[in-house]
């Protein structure tokens, strides 16, 4: 291949031209970098000596949007675009007019060399696809993938002047369907292991094939001693180091993965192996990564994955480490789920076979005491004449029969689960056996108000059943059909259905729900929540019938509705094929087909208990209280709920000596029978038809008068859940079944005094508060008054008549000045017969401290004390009878109440003159009489309080004939204000009588107020009237304008209010205007105006308008306006509804009359 540098002699296709620089300028950043080049200096030599050809493919290459590039010459001197500068990263702009080999020596002699030369050679193009190659371009040697093209660029005479690389960078996609192929082999090998152990096997030699991502890999289980051991790995054999330190395993199980050194789990040496093209066999890993494998927050085993040095661990590759964790996990999840699964099954399949053994070992030790329980109870059955004992032994009779079918079906349960269940099969007449089977009911459901219609014409041929069986077929379908029946009747049939024999037993019964069938023949599953005659049974009656029909290679089924009744049809095949061989002792067998078995006579007799409990019994059904003696106490009433009716008739007999007993078969007759009529005590069956025993409890709980009513559960689910059951549905007590006579009594006794107890408490307390209520409203009362002899009246309004027929009360007179006059108070209206209510109150008032007390106990009088001091006396009169200990507690406590509530009522009327004199003392006295204008002045303390109040006036007669208006209000109503108020008055007659102006007057005012030790504030309003020039002038300090009355043109005279008193350093403004003869002026504090729901606009508008003069003018002849005409017109707004109780002053001057107009 030739080039610039070559050697040989130029031909035509060597000549000058500039088309190099216009190929650059088209290149982006690349062309710039290839511009700025001194190429001259390189091997391509000045671009004016470039060949066309070479120029020409540049073009190409700089204008691509495809990464290219150009290896021109000998040398292979490289020249490419801006996409493949991206791809060869920092090696980038150094490589432009470098040759290749000098720029990838890490892999130019091993395998990228001799492709450039192949091509070259050849003189024909070759295309590589996800061709391999280590490559430094991030400052490390990093595994590639690429798709190259290189296609030989020929020059005119043929040869081959460079070659043109058009490169695509496939790296992402290469290792990513790498990786996925990994993983997919993972869960395919892993997904039907059995252990941990095969698991981390299979695995490891999974992983063995991919030691491009994983140069090596172990895998590590917890071991006894609950630290991870080594389980399989990568490295054959595995190296002895490869131990993971104790305080990477404590990184680990907080679920934290750590890098670790790669020494320790390096593998010894191998066998060559096939490496690919591009990558280097010598290249060792230095680290690897360390993944907890952790589920439920349990350390289920550790990864150790060896890095690849020549791919960085970061994004996809830390990526794809932590997913292959995660995979791995699950596997091991899985695999321990599954074991743990398989063990579970395991120890199920063991339990059962135990309950089995257990169950057929304890129905048959419970056979022998059973049978030694009957046999006497029935010989002395046999032989007892009396009916009282009859009928107690009878009760036992029945029990046992029943205790006894319980067992018997609990062992055929047994057997058909360990599959020993044998028959005795024998040819029957199945039609004939099973209407007399049938029949043996007939009495039951006449009993319980059912027809039963029996429909079995004769058969072809026999049946061969065991009788025994067929007969517990028979009984539990009757029986199921008679609880779950409440009206209508059972239909029982046989019929021939080809080569079996069909049996009907169908009901109008309540019925089953579509979502419950599927479970019907479940072992010990029992519909809940549907309405039977009784809510006992096992939930094994129709299991057994499911089994032993299967015995006799039968088939059961049930079609059922809601509402609609029950049918279940049972199949027999005809003949013998179907049956087990029998043995030499069953063919031996013989005998006349046994009547109806004792097991019979238990169905039935349990079956008629179910038809005739909800019947009346005369004996015990009776209206409670009927058997009590007269002339004593009601005995206490107690109502027994139970759906069993020998457990009624027990408790009946146990209880109805000492209490009137009521028996009700269920838990919604007796809600209605709690609803007639009162109960002491209420014992309930937790499980009965309907609603249950917890179901009632709730029920008298949500009640209001039954909330507190005592009730015990009996139950025969024992245990500490059921009790807590018991407890939490709201029940007192809790007697599990089998309990003694003696242990019912005791909790019935103890249960009904506890409510007596109870019952007693919330009486006394239920007096108590009405008692603490009564006292709280009396104080209220008495509080509301301030005024004396209204308390007395209070007291005598809240005694009679509820506590006295009669009340006398005497106290001290609220005179403050130690008087001894006395207020009397008495309840009646006439003087009373009886003089020793006032003699009493009179000993009391002369010294006595202790309470008085009439010999009879109907005269009761007490002190008034309050703060130490006697205040009076209080007498009550009783004529019927005396006091009660609760009635002379409350008087006491109403006694105290009373007297703080008139000695405060007496000490505010003593304080509020006090503070009234001393406000009236602070103001003047008299107004001066200044010749040309008239003055007038009212005040009103507020009645809310007795404390001295801020609101002043004043009025001076100044040099000159000039009279000075001054009116103010100090903030707040005690001693304090009317301190700042009388310094301020003081002051503003010594800056008046200087001859100050209103504003000097206020500012010496405001500078006087804030040098007092005092944080009151207080507005002011001063005026100066001259009457020679009927001048006025005013001006304010955050006090109200003044009114000038004028008739129509009444009004508020203009004002800049100001700043008040002892607030902040501010001017006041003089004002100057006419107060001519015929107007008035008004002054006032805001006590005039203040309302509790009427803006200040507005009171001051309505003020405005009271004190309008009709008269048309001010110059016209008005002798009736005066300062006292004005006051009055202004006092007409106190009168107002809602308005604010505080002090008032007003202050008003109205010009004398021209003498010569």
């Amino acid at each position: 291949m030739h080039g610039p540098d070559d050697g040989y002699e130029r031909y035509d296709g060597y000549r000058e031209h500039d088309e190099a620089t216009r190929a650059f300028a088209q290149g982006g950043s690349s062309g710039a970098v290839l511009a700025g080049t001194d190429w001259a200096q390189t091997a391509l030599g000045p671009t004016r000596t470039w060949p066309h050809r070479l120029v020409e493919t540049l073009r190409v290459v700089l204008t691509s949007e495809q990464p290219m590039a150009l290896f021109w010459g000998p040398r292979y001197v490289l020249l490419y675009n801006d996409g493949y500068a991206g791809i060869i990263g920092s090696k980038h702009p150094k490589a432009l007019g470098a040759p290749a080999g000098q720029l990838f020596p890490e892999n130019w002699d091993d395998y990228t060399g001799p492709m450039f030369h192949s091509v070259v050679d050849r003189q024909r193009a070759m295309v590589v696809r996800d061709r391999s190659f280590c490559l430094i371009r991030r400052g490390f040697l990093e595994q590639t993938y690429f798709d190259i093209s290189f296609q030989p660029v020929f020059l005119d005479d043929g040869s081959v002047g460079g070659v043109l690389c058009s490169v695509s960078e496939t790296t992402g996609r290469v290792l990513s369907e790498r990786r996925l192929r990994l993983l997919a082999e993972v869960g395919v090998h892993t997904g039907d292991l059995s252990g941990p152990a095969e698991v981390v096997r299979e695995i490891a030699e999974v992983l063995a094939a991919h030691p491009d991502d994983l140069p090596f890999a172990y895998l590590y289980l917890p071991s006894e001693k609950d630290e991870p051991a080594l389980a399989a790995s990568t490295c054959s054999p595995p190296p002895a180091g490869a131990v993971l330190p104790a305080d990477v395993t404590a990184e680990l199980a907080r679920g934290v993965a750590v890098v670790v050194p790669a020494e320790p789990f390096l593998c010894g040496p191998a066998p060559a192996r096939d490496t690919g093209p591009g990558t280097p066999s010598d290249v060792v890993p230095t680290e690897a990564l360390a993944l907890p494998l952790n589920n439920a927050g349990r350390l289920n085993g550790v990864l150790v994955a060896g890095i690849n040095p020549l791919l960085p661990l970061a994004g996809g590759y830390r990526d794809f480490l932590d997913i292959l964790g995660r995979t791995v996990t699950a596997a091991l999840a899985a695999t321990l789920a599954h074991e743990e699964q398989r063990q579970r099954a395991e120890a199920l399949m063991e339990l059962d076979q135990v309950k089995t053994a257990f169950f057929s070992s304890v129905s048959h030790e419970l056979r022998t005491p059973l049978t030694l329980f009957l046999g006497p109870v029935q010989d002395t059955l046999a032989q007892e004449d009396r009916p009282e004992t009859r009928r107690r032994l009878e009760m036992a009779e029945r029990n046992a029969l029943r205790l006894l079918k319980l067992v018997n079906t609990l062992l055929d349960v047994t057997r058909a689960e360990a599959g020993a269940l044998e028959g005795d099969f024998e040819p029957v007449d199945l039609s004939a056996v099973t209407a007399e089977m049938a029949g043996m009911f007939r009495s039951v459901f006449e009993a319980a108000g059912l027809g039963l219609d029996v429909d079995c014409p004769p058969l072809p041929q026999p049946v061969h059943v065991d009788r025994e069986m067929y007969e517990k077929i028979i009984f539990n379908l009757l029986s199921n059909a008679l609880k779950f029946t409440p009206s209508g009747g059972v239909r029982v049939a046989t019929a021939a259905a080809g080569d079996r024999v069909r049996l009907t037993v169908a009901d109008t019964g309540i019925g089953v729900s579509e979502e419950e069938l599927p479970r019907l023949f479940e072992r010990f599953h029992q519909v809940h929540g549907t309405q039977a005659r009784s809510h006992e049974g096992s939930g094994i009656g129709l299991a057994l019938v499911k089994d032993l029909v299967q015995q006799h290679s039968g088939t059961i089924g049930v079609n059922s509705r809601p509402g609609q009744g029950t049918t279940f049809t049972v199949e027999i095949p005809f003949g013998t094929a179907h049956l087990p061989r029998p043995s030499a002792a069953d063919r031996a067998r013989t005998g006349a087909a046994p009547g109806p078995s004792r097991q019979a006579t238990a169905y039935v007799q349990e079956a008629y208990g179910w038809a005739t409990d909800g019947g009346p019994s005369p004996r015990t059904e009776q209206e409670p209280g009927t058997g009590a003696p007269t002339g004593r106490e009601p005995r206490p009433r107690l109502l027994i709920a139970d759906d069993n009716r020998d457990m009624r008739d027990y408790l009946y007999d146990l209880l109805h000596t000492e209490y009137d007993v009521r028996l009700v078969p269920d838990g919604r007759a007796a809600l209605a029978a709690v609803a007639e009529s009162a109960y002491d005590l209420v014992l309930t069956d937790a499980m009965m038809p309907g609603m249950d025993g917890f179901e009632l409890v709730r029920a008298l709980r949500g009640g209001p008068h039954t909330s507190h009513l005592p009730i015990v559960m009996l139950t025969a689910r024992a245990g500490e859940e059921a009790v807590v059951q018991g407890i939490e549905a709201g029940a007192d007590d809790y007697l599990a079944k089998p309990f003694s006579s003696r242990q019912l009594l005791a909790r019935v006794r103890a249960n009904l005094e506890l409510s007596r107890l109870r019952d007693r408490i919330l009486t006394d307390t239920r007096e108590h508060a009405t008692a603490l209520a009564a006292l709280a409203e009396a104080g209220l009362r008495l509080s509301a008054s301030l005024e004396p002899r209204q308390v007395l009246e209070t007291a005598g309004e809240l005694l009679v008549p509820q506590v006295a027929d009669e009340v006398r009360i005497e106290a001290l007179g609220p005179d403050a000045d130690g008087s001894t006059d006395t207020v009397v108070y008495t309840s009646s209206a006439t003087a009373p017969a009886d003089d020793r209510p006032a003699e009493m109150v009179a000993r009391i008032m002369r010294g006595a401290r202790a309470p008085q007390e009439a010999a009879d106990g109907r005269i009761l009088a007490l002190p008034l004390t309050s703060r130490g001091r006697t205040l009076g006396a209080l007498a009550v009169v009783r004529r019927h009878r005396p006091c009660s200990e609760d009635e002379r507690t409350y008087l006491h406590s109403v006694t105290s109440r009373i007297a703080v509530a008139y000695d405060n009522a007496t000490r505010y009327q003593n304080e509020r003159r006090l503070a009234v004199a001393l406000q009236r003392a602070l103001l003047p006295q008299a107004l001066p009489e200044v010749p040309g204008v008239a003055t007038a002045s009212y005040y009103r303390a507020s009645a809310l309080g007795a404390e001295v109040g801020g609101d002043w006036y004043d009025a001076l007669q100044l040099p000159g004939g000039a009279v000075g208006l001054a009116i103010g209000d100090v903030m707040g109503h005690d001693v304090d204000a009317a301190i700042v108020m009388g310094s301020l008055r003081s002051a503003l007659h010594t800056y008046a009588l200087e001859g100050a102006t209103p504003s000097e007057v206020l500012a010496r005012l405001d500078a006087h107020c804030r040098a007092l030790d005092s944080d009151r504030f207080a507005t002011c309003l001063y005026a100066v009237y001259e009457p020679g020039s009927h001048r006025l002038r005013y001006a304010s300090a955050g006090h109200l304008p003044p009114l000038l009355v004028a008739g129509d043109r009444t009004g508020y005279l203009d004002l800049d209010p100001g700043m008040p008193l002892g607030v902040a350093c501010g001017n006041a403004t003089d004002h100057v205007t006419r107060l001519l003869p015929g107007t008035g002026l008004l002054l006032f504090t805001d006590g005039l105006v203040e309302h509790h729901t009427t803006d200040l606009d507005d009171r001051l508008d309505a003020l405005r308008r009271v004190c309008c003069d009709p008269a048309p003018a001010p110059v016209s002849s008005r002798p009736g306006l005066t300062p006292d005409v004005i006051i009055g017109q202004a006092l007409g707004l106190l009168a107002t509804p809602d308005r604010v109780d505080d002090d008032t002053a007003l202050l008003a001057a109205v010009p004398a009359r021209d003498p010569d107009r």
